[in-house]
């Protein structure tokens, strides 16, 4: 369910040789501070005293707090986050990555990917589990009827022996009318057979949300996992944020992120394209970017003027998990906090000028996006790619974050 960010090929070449001949890139007029003192400080008071308002107008019931959990043997991270470590109490679903689907509709299982506790555990504290599924959705596509059919059988079988609670396709993206009426098909078979009371969801980037028919699947399903983060990544040419909360005017490269780049964006397109509101869960990161080359907010990365799309590319930009990544860096004391004032995420910069930009989400930003979705944007709920990245070993701050959020209550620190 992480989503990969499609750069714009010739276009974004030429745009980023014209901006490296002529321009220095805008920071939004931000400037350094802690972590918990950001910039902008009107802006995100007003969005915490509207969203906390509504919430508790509502006395902070109904949202969702859906976790995407990557069974251990999919966990590259130094520790490995299991069914034992998951705060069950914080969430409302787990979405559980995942099984592939082969070309002939059988189930592709990672070794130790099932753990029964799972389900118990979650169960017991009224928490549900979906099955995510993705794998050769394109080939199915031009499969027999009876292979389609399989395939939906046999999704359908695992997850009644298993008591798993519904089913989230993962299929980034659906290229052709025949791919996409497939995904219809292949929701309204799970639906039949899996009866009313089962969760289905679909995991859609808003940048293709032309991929989707959004307006039949809401008819079927019950919730759209909405991706707006990875705006930020190898597949640009210039410092991106991560997944701002709202419009940054400032980007001086906003080909690269639209549309859905933001938070208040990507809404915007998924209500448009006929979502409703309750049916969206809102996705919040627990990773950045460190781009090794960028000294600047939309500084462009040297090997972009000459790659053959314009990117940055992946030898400069690799991602960085939240607990293990994120967290030594700013332990370090070699990197300086920023809040972007428009989008209101955090960045880091090298404190000595060399080269260096990182885009990552922290505990208040967190908090204000789930805040915003939830009780502003009055959206059904939130989820995170992923759970695991989190895990310090014996805490979770920006789940912490996202499940005060959820309540409407204060954030503690």
């Amino acid at each position: 369910m992480k989503s990969r960010k499609p750069v714009l090929g010739a276009v974004l070449a030429v745009t980023l040789v014209l901006g490296m001949l002529g321009s220095v890139p805008s920071t939004a007029s931000a400037s350094p501070v802690s972590p918990a003192a950001p910039s902008g400080p009107d802006l995100r008071a007003s969005l915490e005293k509207d969203a906390l308002a509504a919430a508790k107008k509502a006395k902070g019931k109904g949202k969702r707090l859906v976790a995407d959990y990557n069974a251990p043997a999919r966990q590259s991270g130094p520790v490995k986050y299991t069914a034992a470590q998951i705060p069950y109490s914080s969430l409302t679903d787990i979405i559980h990555v995942g099984i592939s689907l082969t070309k002939t509709g059988g189930l592709s299982i990672p070794k130790g990917f099932y753990e029964k506790t799972l389900v118990t555990k979650a169960h017991k504290a009224h928490a549900r589990v979906i099955l995510l599924i993705g794998g050769e959705l394109p080939t199915l596509s031009k499969a027999s009827k009876k292979v389609q059919k399989r395939a939906a059988h046999n999704v359908v079988q695992w997850v009644k022996k298993h008591k798993y609670d519904g089913v989230d396709i993962d299929w980034e993206f659906p290229e052709s009318k025949a791919e996409r009426s497939f995904l219809v098909n292949m929701f309204t078979m799970l639906r039949k057979d899996l009866g009313k009371k089962a969760i289905l969801s679909e995991d859609v980037a808003p940048w293709t949300v032309e991929s989707y028919e959004v307006r039949k699947l809401s008819k079927i399903i019950n919730w759209f996992n909405v991706m707006t983060y990875d705006c930020a990544g190898p597949w640009t040419g210039h410092g991106q944020l991560n997944e701002p909360i709202l419009k940054v005017p400032s980007d001086t490269s906003p080909q690269e992120c639209t549309p859905g780049q933001s938070d208040q964006e990507s809404v915007e397109i998924m209500l448009k394209a006929g979502a409703k509101r309750q049916q969206l869960n809102q996705g919040t990161p627990f990773y950045g970017y460190w781009y090794k080359t960028v000294s600047a907010l939309y500084g462009a990365c040297p090997e972009a003027a000459t790659s053959e799309d314009g990117s940055c590319g992946d030898a400069v930009v690799p991602s960085l998990d939240y607990a293990h990544g994120i967290l030594p860096l700013l332990a370090s004391g070699e990197w300086d906090v920023y809040r972007d004032p428009e989008g209101l995420v955090p960045y880091l910069l090298r404190k000595d000028g060399k080269p260096g930009f990182i885009t990552y989400d922290d505990p208040l930003s967190t908090y204000d996006r789930v805040l915003y979705s939830d009780w502003v944007q009055n959206l059904g709920g939130s989820f995170m790619w992923a759970l695991e990245l989190d895990w310090t070993g014996h805490d979770q701050p920006l789940l912490a974050a996202m499940h005060a959020a959820t309540k409407g209550k204060v954030l503690a620190g």
